[in-house]
C-alpha cells in the first residue's frame, strides 16, 4: 500500500462566498467610517487653524477688510474650502502668491500623510488580529516614514506625488490581506469540524498539537486511547480550493507503511471525518491516495466543492 497520506480536496461555495462577502463588506464600512471621522476632525483643525490666522490678520487689516472673508469660513464646509480661506487671508496679508501656495501644499500633504498612517495603522491591525504576517505592511510603513521625512524637509510637492503611490499600493494590500483572512477563516472552519468530530469517533487532540505554519497550513494531533496516531493538516491548493490531509504519524514525523486493513480503516475514518466538513457547509471530494511517489495528483482527479447554506462553525484550539 501507499505510504502517502489519504487527502481530499475541498473548495468553498456559494453560500460562504456570500457570508465573507459580507465580512468584506463590514470590514470597508470599519475603514470608511473611520476614514469619515478623521476628515471629520481635520476639518475641526482647518476650522480651527483659520480662526487663529483670521485674528492674526484682522489686528493688521482691520476687521472691515474681512468681513467677506469672515463669512466665507463660516460657510466652508470642506478642507479646501478652508484653505481656499485661508489663501485669501495670506493674500490681504501681503503674502506673495509663491508663499501662499507652499503652505497650501504642506497643509494637503499633512492631511494626505495623516490620513495614509491611519489606514496603515487600520491594516496593521487587522492583520495581527488574524495573525497573517505581510512584509508589504513593514514596507509601506518604512515608505510612510520616507514621505514623512521628505514633508519635514519642506517637499510638499514630492511628498504629495509619494503620498498618492502609497494610496494606491494600499489598496493592493488591502485586497490582499482580504483574500488571505477570508481563505485562513475558511481553513480553521474545515479543521473546527473536523476536530468537534473526532471525539465520537475515539479520538482525542492532543494539548497544545494545533500548528500554524507560515506558508498558510494550518492542522492538530490526536490519537485513540490504544494510541493509534492521526494527524489532520488543512493546506492551501489554489483559489477557492483546500486540501484536507488525513496522515498516520510514526512519531518521528514521517507516515508509517500501511497494510490493506488499516489503508481501509484510514480511508473509513476520513470520510467520516469528511461528513463533518460537508456539515460546516463545504463540499468535500472522494478520499484518494496519493501516489508512492508522493506527489500530489493534478487538479482533475478531484472532485470541486460548493458550501451547502444554513451552515455554521467554530474554532477551538486545543
Amino acid at each position: 500500500m501507499s505510504k502517502s497520506p489519504k487527502y481530499s480536496a475541498v473548495r468553498a461555495g456559494d453560500e460562504r462566498k456570500s457570508r465573507l462577502e459580507q465580512e468584506r463588506h463590514a470590514r470597508e464600512r470599519r475603514r470608511r467610517a473611520e476614514e469619515a471621522a478623521r476628515a471629520d476632525a481635520a476639518l475641526a483643525e482647518a476650522h480651527r487653524a483659520a480662526r487663529v490666522r483670521l485674528t492674526e490678520v484682522s489686528l493688521r487689516q482691520g476687521e472691515a477688510a474681512l468681513e467677506n472673508v469672515r463669512q466665507s469660513l463660516l460657510e466652508a464646509s470642506t478642507v479646501d474650502k478652508v484653505s481656499a480661506v485661508v489663501r485669501r487671508l495670506d493674500e490681504l496679508d501681503g503674502k506673495t502668491w509663491q508663499a501662499a501656495r507652499h503652505a497650501e501644499q504642506c497643509r494637503a500633504a499633512e492631511s494626505l500623510l495623516t490620513e495614509l498612517r491611519a489606514r496603515l495603522a487600520g491594516l496593521v491591525a487587522d492583520a495581527d488580529e488574524t495573525d497573517i504576517p505581510l512584509q508589504e505592511l513593514t514596507l509601506a510603513g518604512e515608505a510612510w516614514q520616507f514621505i514623512r521625512a521628505e514633508l519635514d524637509a519642506g517637499k510638499p510637492v514630492e511628498t504629495l506625488d509619494y503620498a498618492g503611490q502609497l494610496g494606491v499600493r494600499l489598496d493592493e494590500i488591502e485586497r490582499t490581506l482580504d483574500a488571505a483572512i477570508e481563505r485562513i477563516s475558511a481553513r480553521r472552519e474545515m479543521l473546527a469540524s473536523i476536530v468537534d468530530a473526532l471525539p465520537a469517533l475515539g479520538f482525542s487532540i492532543e494539548v497544545d498539537s494545533f500548528l500554524e505554519r507560515t506558508d498558510g497550513s494550518i492542522g492538530v494531533q490526536a490519537r485513540r486511547r490504544t494510541g493509534e496516531p492521526l494527524a489532520v493538516v488543512v493546506e492551501d491548493v489554489r483559489q477557492d480550493e483546500y486540501r484536507v490531509n488525513y496522515l498516520r504519524d510514526n512519531g518521528s514525523g514521517g507516515t508509517v507503511t500501511l497494510d490493506r486493513r488499516a489503508c481501509s480503516a484510514l480511508s473509513d475514518l476520513g470520510e467520516q471525518l469528511n461528513e463533518s466538513v460537508r456539515r460546516t457547509g463545504f463540499d468535500a471530494g472522494t478520499l484518494t491516495w496519493d501516489g508512492d511517489d508522493g506527489e500530489p495528483p493534478s487538479a482533475r482527479h478531484t472532485r470541486a466543492a460548493r458550501r451547502r447554506p444554513g451552515s455554521s462553525a467554530r474554532w477551538e484550539e486545543s
